[in-house]
């Protein structure tokens, strides 16, 4: 009897001890996915920070690129850029090129614009629109138009 007492409690001390280890094994295991998730969401979020920063950068080249390829600001053209000693005076073809597409795609974006909307023009009224510039529109006869 006491032979098999002691073989029990030799079992429930292995049994004891395995499951000790295996908690500890378990738990260090945790600790170590805490720290990476931790590690993960510090990289999340500073991703996206450097996300927004990209974004915002973007809009500035996009919009720098509109207003140097019209040479517009306020309705007025504006100086020339001075070139700098790396830039030749002599137009690169591949330059024009370059610029060539950065002022189709302004102007077409230009024309994509819902200006009516945009200025609440919702009907245009073209004989007043010519009778503004003195011309006669399509409805109107020529005694209608001032000289």
């Amino acid at each position: 009897m006491k032979l098999l007492a002691a073989q029990s409690d030799a079992r429930m001390d292995d049994n004891l001890q395995y499951t000790a280890a295996q908690t500890s094994a378990l738990m260090a295991e945790r600790r170590r996915l805490s720290y990476q998730y931790y590690i993960v969401a510090c990289e999340k979020a500073a991703l996206e920070d450097h996300v927004v920063t990209l974004e915002d950068q973007v809009e500035q080249l996009e919009n720098q690129k509109v207003c140097e390829a019209l040479r517009l600001e306020k309705g007025k053209q504006l100086a020339p850029r001075p070139a700098t000693s790396s830039e030749s005076n002599a137009m690169d073809p591949e330059r024009v090129s370059e610029k060539v597409k950065e002022v189709d795609i302004s102007l077409s974006s230009l024309v994509e614009m819902d200006f009516s909307v945009r200025f609440h023009l919702v009907e245009l009224d073209y004989d007043s629109f010519c009778q503004f510039y003195r011309r006669p529109g399509p409805g109107s006869s020529s005694s209608d138009s001032r000289d």
